[in-house]
This record gives structure tokens, sequence and C-alpha cells, in this order.
């Protein structure tokens, strides 16, 4: 036996050479109280019972697993070196061992071994899913078992999984096809006679081979055609496989489908494992069939109709066959050509359904209307095609013969005029006619209402009706000038003249001639007048004479201004007129009011016309000019002072006011402008000149307001000081008129002094402090005061409350401020030692300085108060334990309290000492319990566990536990020896043992120690002898 490892108690683990542990070969296992076979859908937790064909007798335990993969130990055959290692896990939670394939192994507690084959390996599990049926796949592991004397034995344990057979599976839907009656025949297996289709399948035992087979469904009515299975295409060992199928139609046998007519056929098409598993797959065939044609069975379709006949309608009817007897027939009319006469219409379908032949009625008719255009004897034929169904075509013609119609003039009354000295001494027009009749052509005749007629009158060419049904037919009539000087005004003369055209269609012209008056002469010059502004001259008149050879003629007077807006008023006398004498005339009159010439500035001047008109159109113009002067302007200021107060130091100092000015004279440019009036006057003394030129230079105006701006240092006023100064601001046109510039305005500007504030400084960091709880307990700063007003005061306060929460503050008449923090040293609590170390607060103070006129500043003042650590208070403990035969136990509470910090222990848990552990909660409450019951303690002999305790703050105290040791007996062998007398004295010998915890283990020496029949030894080590003193015979036997 060779030795590989020592244990804790100086005992030795090893494999027995001699082998105990049987190899195993599992193929069911344990599930609760049954036993279940193991197969590859068995994926669950099984227990083996790998002892149960071991040697060993009952003695023997199972003591570790492992994969079957280890390296070996030292003996004289292989051994796992892994085996070695209890397996102390007795769940699959703590296992940490798996088989050679993955799966969790674990020792259960009776002594079996737990395999979960859940946990195998996913590529293992692949391979157990492929398995067939009648396969199988191995897992393996190694155990060992301890026998009586402590060795161990190995051995090897396989777990046989025995292949089931999985179902074939089909991996798409449905399958379909379909085809159709007298589809085009090709090469193509795809062609509309032909279907195919794949149907894919899979099975995970890689092993199985697989065939196909189909049947037609109980439920096909028609079998038109051929379906065909191809050989199953599958690889060795793989899972996926297919099966083509075909369809091929029949086309004679489905003759019989009309058009869109369909018959479905299925197939089951059944998929075999050659293990027991079939399924299966409908392929479903849907054949549409297609139309035969209708046949039209009537004669020649045709009618007529003839215009103004009162025949203006036909009618027929078409007959057609359908061998198709389920079909019903749509029916379309299309014309042979478009612009048709008429309407051409169908009576409902009697169709051929279920009886093979049919009928169609039509109707033509025309309204008479409609044939007007044709020409005598003309004649129109119009066809129309009737489709029934699916293209059978039957053409219909129609006849129209037209008779003639009578010319009828369109155009509107025709006439014309010509004046006398007008230039316009001629007239034209144009006849226009119609005749429906499109083929006729026409004549032109002319014949004058009577003889002695002025001028001539002729007519165009003809542009005839022929081909369009309308016509027209212009003419002209023209006369000299010379030949209508004997008309007066107003006088007439009306010829008239009758134009034929074709057959009888009369149209009259009629020429009109006026004559002409003769026109008014003015004879009187130039008419003008003229008005000025502010001037007491604003009125004009005159007078226009004129003459009139037509001395019948009265005479109109009109008066047209040149343009709209005049100023003033125009007006006439009444007219002395011509009539009777030849000669006349008329008086006007202009007047303006001088309110209206305002607005005109110097200089300007506006011209007016008016256009005097004298009987027929005889006009006269009348100029008037009017001429303007300046007018003062005006200027308005509305707030005509400024008041400011003085700012701090080069502080802007601005005010401003509104002002307005007006000009009659709309022409004008108006500009306003100032002039200072050195007039400037401080309340307090004389103004320095430098201070006073800067101060005066910050006037300006503009057309709208004027303004003041100076950042002129003015603290050297006093409260109440004043400076005044003014200027003289005037609004002035361009007219350059002695009257230009508008009367004077004055503003005054005001600066009134005020208090300047004191001012605060201090030096960087004077500002804040820092105090500490029980260390630095005040801090100090100095601040400082500057007032530009000589005779003020600095007066110190705190402003505000000077007390915080952690302390106050004091400042003292030179500016100097002093923060105390309340430590509670005195014996008042103090909320200071409430602060953790570490923690800090800030407290903010306000000091304010006063100048004793009213102004202040202020700074705050910004202290951190930080706190320090108040260390816990904590009891301890100390206690004394006598030693027994158990492990000892004690128990106790510290108490503890802490200002500043949570009044809790760090907890311990299970704290070794030398001679046991310690245990505390957060509360106090600790226990220790001894490692063992120390029987190794020697009596006499104190032994101390002193553990270290800490607050939260980081406090420490203790729990001290002392054990006194007391003797425990030793452990002592006896020994008893038969002997048999002989005739020598007899000996034996032996060896006592010993164990002692708290002593010396070993005897008391005697030596030759008399006994009744010997002497006997002991060495102190135990080794024993008994020398009998003779031969003993005279003892007896028995």
């Amino acid at each position: 036996m060779a030795t590989t490892t020592t244990t804790s108690g100086g005992t030795v683990t090893s494999f027995s050479n001699t082998p105990q542990a049987q190899d195993d070969i599992f193929t069911t296992g344990v599930i609760g109280a049954s036993t279940a076979a193991i197969t590859e859908d068995l994926l669950g937790v099984i227990y083996l019972d790998v002892m149960s064909n071991d040697l060993g007798g009952n003695a023997k335990t199972l003591w570790s697993l492992d994969n079957a993969t280890s390296l070996s130990t030292a003996t004289k055959i292989y051994a796992p070196a892994d085996l070695l290692i209890q397996d102390t896990g007795r769940i699959e939670a703590t296992s940490t061992d798996t088989s050679f394939n993955g799966a969790k192994i674990w020792i259960s507690s009776d002594g079996k071994v737990g395999y979960d084959a859940a946990t195998l390996s996913t590529a293992f599990k692949a391979q157990l899913q492929s398995l067939a049926a009648g396969g199988s796949l191995t897992d393996s592991f190694t155990y060992a078992i301890r026998l009586g004397n402590g060795t161990l034995s190995w051995a090897t344990a396989q777990v046989q999984f025995a292949g089931v057979n999985d179902a074939v599976t089909i991996g798409i839907g449905a399958q379909s096809g379909t085809v159709t009656e007298e589809a085009a025949t090709t090469l193509s297996l795809t062609d509309s006679l032909n279907a195919t289709g794949t149907i894919a399948f899979n099975d995970v035992d890689l092993s199985d081979t697989h065939t196909a087979s189909f049947v037609a469904a109980g439920g096909n009515t028609t079998a038109l055609g051929n379906f065909v299975l191809a050989p199953v295409s599958e690889a060795a060992n793989a899972a996926n496989g297919t099966v083509n199928w075909t369809y091929t139609l029949n086309n004679a046998a489905a003759q019989h489908l009309a058009q869109g007519q369909t018959a479905t056929e299925t197939y089951v098409v059944t998929l075999n494992d050659g293990h027991g598993s079939t399924t299966t797959q409908n392929v479903t065939i849907t054949i549409t069939g297609t139309n035969d044609q209708v046949q039209i069975t009537s004669g020649v379709q045709a009618g007529d109709a003839k215009e103004d006949s009162g025949d203006y309608a036909a009618n027929g009817s078409i007959t057609f066959t359908d061998v198709d007897r389920i079909d019903t027939h749509s029916v379309s009319v299309t014309p042979g050509a478009s612009g048709y006469l008429g309407s051409f219409t169908i009576h409902p379908l009697s169709d051929s359904t279920g009886t093979g032949s049919g009928s169609l009625g039509w109707n033509f008719a025309v309204s008479n209307t409609a044939l007007q255009f044709l020409g005598q004897g003309q004649s129109v034929t119009q066809t129309y095609n009737v489709v029934i169904g699916d293209g059978a075509v039957q053409t219909v013609t129609i006849t129209i013969t037209g008779t003639n119609d009578q010319v009828q003039i369109t155009s509107g009354v025709q006439a014309g005029d010509a004046k006398e000295d007008s230039g316009d001494y001629a007239a034209n027009g144009s006849i226009t006619f119609t005749d429906v009749d499109l083929i006729d052509t026409h004549s032109v005749s002319v014949t004058p209402g009577a003889s002695g007629y002025l001028g001539s009158f002729t007519t165009h060419p003809l542009s005839d009706s022929t081909g369009t049904g309308s016509g027209s037919l212009g003419w002209n009539f023209a006369v000299s000038n010379t030949a209508l000087q004997f008309l007066g005004q107003g006088q007439s003369v009306t010829q008239t003249y009758n134009v034929v055209i074709g057959d009888g269609a009369v149209q009259t012209v009629t020429i009109t001639i006026t004559g002409t008056n003769d026109q008014v002469q003015i004879t009187s010059g130039v008419q003008a007048g003229d008005a000025k502004e502010d001037s007491g001259d604003y009125a004009a008149n005159g007078s226009i004479t004129f003459s009139d050879v037509d001395r019948i003629d009265t005479h109109s007077v009109s008066v047209t201004p040149g343009a709209s807006g005049y100023l003033g008023s125009f007006t006439t006398d009444p007219l002395s007129d011509s009539t009777g004498t030849g000669s006349g005339s008329l008086g006007w009159h202009f007047a303006v009011n001088n309110a209206a010439l305002q607005f005109l500035g110097e200089g300007q001047t506006r011209t007016q016309t008016y256009n005097v008109a004298i009987g027929d159109g005889t006009v006269q113009t009348v100029t008037i000019t009017i001429t303007g002067t300046n007018d003062q302007p005006t200027l308005t200021i509305v707030d005509s002072t400024g008041a400011m107060n003085e700012g701090n130091g080069t502080a802007t100092l601005s005010d401003s006011g509104a002002l307005s000015f007006a000009d009659l004279d709309s022409t004008d440019t108006v500009t306003v402008s100032q002039t200072a009036n050195n007039d400037i006057v401080w309340s307090a003394g004389v103004l320095n000149a430098g201070v006073a030129s800067v101060l005066v230079a910050g006037f300006s105006v503009d057309q709208n307001s004027w303004d003041y701006s100076s950042n002129q240092n003015l603290d050297f006023l006093g409260a109440g000081e004043t400076i005044t100064f003014s200027y003289a601001v005037v609004a002035t046109d361009d007219s350059g008129a002695a009257n230009a510039a508008s009367a004077t305005q004055t503003v005054t500007i005001t600066i009134t002094g005020t208090n300047d504030a004191p001012v605060l400084n201090f030096a960087t960091g004077n500002d804040a402090g820092a105090v500490q709880e029980d260390t630095t307990l005040s801090v100090s700063g100095q601040f400082s005061s500057a007032d530009i007003d000589h005779a003020a005061t600095s007066t110190w306060t705190i402003n505000g409350s000077a007390s915080g929460t952690y302390g106050s503050i004091a400042v003292d008449s030179t500016g100097k401020w002093t923060y105390t923090l309340a430590n509670g040293t005195d014996g008042v609590a103090s909320a200071v030692q409430s602060l953790k170390a570490g923690e800090s607060h800030d407290e903010v103070f306000s000091v304010q300085v006063s100048d004793g006129l009213g102004g202040v500043d202020t700074q705050l003042v910004t202290v951190t108060v930080s706190g320090t650590n108040d260390a816990a208070v904590l009891s301890s403990a100390s206690v004394t334990l006598t030693e027994t035969d158990a492990p000892l136990t004690t128990n106790g509470t510290l108490t503890i309290s802490d200002v500043d910090s949570a009044a809790t222990f760090v907890a311990q848990s299970g704290t070794a000492g030398s001679y046991g552990q310690f245990s505390i909660n957060a509360g106090g409450a600790w226990s220790y319990v001894a490692d063992s019951a120390h029987n190794e303690f020697a009596a006499g002999t104190t032994y101390t566990d002193t553990f270290t305790v800490s607050s939260a703050d980081g406090t420490l105290t203790s729990v001290t536990v002392q054990i006194n040791g007391t003797n425990d007996a030793a452990v002592l062998s006896s020994a008893s020896v038969t002997l048999t007398e002989t005739d020598a004295p007899l000996t034996t010998n032996g060896t006592l043992t010993i164990s002692d915890v708290d002593s010396a283990a070993t005897f008391v020496a005697q030596s030759n120690t008399a006994g009744s029949y010997g002497q006997f030894s002991l060495g102190t080590d135990g080794a024993w002898s008994y020398v009998a003193d003779s031969a003993h015979n005279e003892f007896a036997a028995g």
C-alpha cells in the first residue's frame, strides 16, 4: 500500500493494492422510489448505486468522485490522484464535481451518486438528441470507496444513454399549386399545365432514413391530372431532407370547366422514418377552366332613316349560342366612328345560360333636327359593333338619307352711316347666313330701294356655306364729303339696299347720312390774374369774346380746373350769346381767402389754370398766379427745468425735456439751437472755473428734446447745496427773412448735493474665520472705513443678532470683530459638543459702520465652526471559567454612551481567540464559545483570551475570558495473559498503552515486584515482564 496524503490528525489516506471497488455500467437509475431507464430524453436528476457490486463489506463508505481525467497517484497500479480528497458536499448545490461530459455529480446522504443530466455539456446533449432508436452514448466518472481499514479503492462508472426515436417533422406549411385548362404547353415543368413544389422535413435522429408516399384525399371529386412524388433527398447523417412533387394536368379531362370555374384536388403526402414516426403534408391543386367562344347565329343586321320623312328609327335582333351553359354574358356596343347621329341602344340580354342559345334586341333612333345638314339625296352610313361575351361581334349598319333645306340669314340688322366733315364717308358690314345642307352653293344679287341715291354700294365675293353650313357676304358703302356740304347740323338722309342670297333669302342694308356744325371761334386775347399772401389783394377777373357763323346756334358754357386741390374759387358771369349776331362774350372772376395762403413760403408761387369751354368744345384757358410770404416759426418747451442729485464719484448725471416747434410755411426747414447764458451759481461759494466749464458743456438740443448729461465728480457738494445755470433755446427757419427766428425759450439746470456713505474696507481674509470645538475657541478680524464727507464720524455695530447657534460676535470702536465659541467648558451645555469629528457649519453675521449722517455700509463675516470627536464611554467585561469535560460558553452585555456619534458597537462574529470564538452585536450583547472542552489544560494553570471591542467612533474597550485548567485522568490499557505450566519457569511480557491530555503520558516504573508465583517489572514506557519463581510443578492439573 502506497501512502499519498497525510491528514491533519496524522493518519494517511492511500489506495489499497487489492481492488475492492468494481466498474459499473448503468442503463437505469433511481428517481424517487422508482427505477427509470436512462434515455436521451431523461435529462433530470437520477441516483446511481455505485457500491452495489463493490467488495469490502458493510464497513465501506463512498469517499470521493471525479470526472475520470486525473493524474495517477503512486501505487503499484494506476489510481486517480483527484480521488484522494474526500468529497464533503452532500447536495448538488455545494458539489463542484462533474462527469466526463459535464454532468453535476455528488455523493448523496444515503451513499449513492447523484447525477444531473440537465447539466451535461451542450455538445453532448446535441449528440444525445441525434441518437436513433437502438443507438447509445456513454458518459463516465470515477469514484473511490473507503474500506474498513481506512484505505481507498476506486472504479469507473459508465452512464449509458439509450437512443429513442424522434418524430420526423415538416418544416413548412401546406403546399399548393395551380394549373389552367388550355394553357400553352412548353418544355418547362412550371408552365400553366404543371405545378411543382418541395416538402422540407427534419429528423434529429441522424441515422434514420425516410420514405415518402401519397394518397388522394377522400374529399376529391375530380381526378383531372397526375400527381407524382420524386425519391426522398437526404444526405447521410443529416437532420434535414426534402421530397419534390409534380402535378400534370390532363387538358382533355378539364374541357368541361367554364371560364373561371375551378376544381380542387388534394393529395396527402406521408413521410416515414422507418421507426414508427410518420408525418403528413397536404398538397392542394387548383385547376381553373377557360372559356369556349360565343357563336353568332343571326344574319346581317341593318336599318335606315330619312330626313323630314317621319321615319327616324330602325330595330332588329341578334341571336347567338354558347356551349358553356353555365356562362353568363356581358354586352358592349362600339360605334364604328365618332360623331355618329342619333342613338343606338340594346334591350336587356336574353342570355344562353342553361339553354345554350340567346338573343339581343337593338334599336336606332335619330332626331329629324340632327339630319338637317344633309343635302338633297346625300346619305350617311353608320355602323355599330355589338360584342357579346368574350369577343363575338355582330355589326349593325344604319343608312341615313337627306333632303333640301332653305338658307337662313343669321346676321342682325345691317346699317351704316356717313357724316359731313367727319372724314368718315364710308360704311361696311357683313351678312352671315346658314344652310344646313352642307353640300349646297349659292348666288347673290343687290337691288337699291330707290333711285337718285348718294355714293355707291358694292359686295365682296361670297364666302359660301358649302361644307361648313355657314357663310358670309361683305358689303361696302362710300360717298364724297363734297356731296354732303348742303346738309345742316343734324340734318339726315336714309338709303336702303336689298341683298338676295341663293334661293330667296333677303337682307336689307340701311345707310344714314348726317350733316355737322361749323366751329365757334375765340376772338379775345390771353386771360390771366394774380394774388399775394398777406398783401390784401386776393382777387382777379376778365372777359372772353367769341364768334360763330352758324347764327341759329345757341351755346353752353363749362369750366374745368387744370388739377384738383386748387385754392380759392373761379366763377363765370351769365353768357352773352352769339345767336342772331354771330358774336358773344363771357366774364370770369377769381377770389381766395388769405388764411388759405399761409402755408406758402417766402417767394413761393402757385399757378392754377381753368379751361373755359364755349358751345361745341372751343376752349379759352385762364391762368391765376399766387405768391407766398414768410411766417415766423414758434417754439414750445413743455419742461424747461432740469433737476438732478449729485451721484457717487463720476457717475453720470442726466435729465431731458421734450420740445416742439411749428412753422406755417410747409416748405421751410427749421433748426433748433441753444446758447449758454453764462449765469452758473454755486450756493456755497464761487465754483471752480474748470468744473463750471465742464458742467455747462453737458447741454444739447435736437428737433425733439433738450438733453443734459455730465460725469463731473461733484462729491464735494454738501447735502442740500445747489449749482444752477441756464440756456437760451431758439427755433430758426431757412427763409432768410427778418422773422426767421422764433421767440427765445430758457431751460434752467439745478444740481443738488447729497450725503456720501462711508466705505467699509478690510484686508483679504479679514471677513472670515474658523474655530474648533475644544481647541480654537475664538477668532478675530479687522475692518476699517473711509468717508469723503469730512465731518463724518464712524460708529461700528452688529447689524442684526450677535448670537449664533454655536457662539457670538462683537465689534469694537476700531472695527475689530471677535467671535467667541460657546464650548461648554463652563459647565453649561453647548451645541458645539454635538458636532462630530470633521462636521462643520458656517455662522454668518453682518458688521455695520455708519457716518452719523444717515450713510451706512455693511460686510458679512463668516465663521466656520468645526467639531471634534468626543470619545464614547464604554464598559468592559472580565469572566473567569473553570475547565470541564464540555466546551465552555459565557456571555454578557457591554454599555455605551456617546454625545456626538451613534451609541453602537462595531459588530463581530466568530472572532477567533487562542481558545475560543468571540461575537458581539451593535447593541453590545457578546458571547464566547470555547473551541473544545480543552482537556489539555493543566490543573493550576489559567488560560486567557482577550478581545478588543470598538464603538462606532473608534473608542476601544475589551472583553477578557479566563479559563482555569483542571486535571483529567489518564487513559490506561490493561493486560491479561494465560500460561500453561511446563517443566521450566514460565515468562511472558507485553506493553501497556497510556494517553493523558494534560500530564506526561508515562508509567511509574516497577522492578521485580513480587507476586504470589513470580516477579513483575514495568518500565515508564509501559513495557512489562513477568518471570515465574520456579517451574511450579506443584500446580495441580485443571
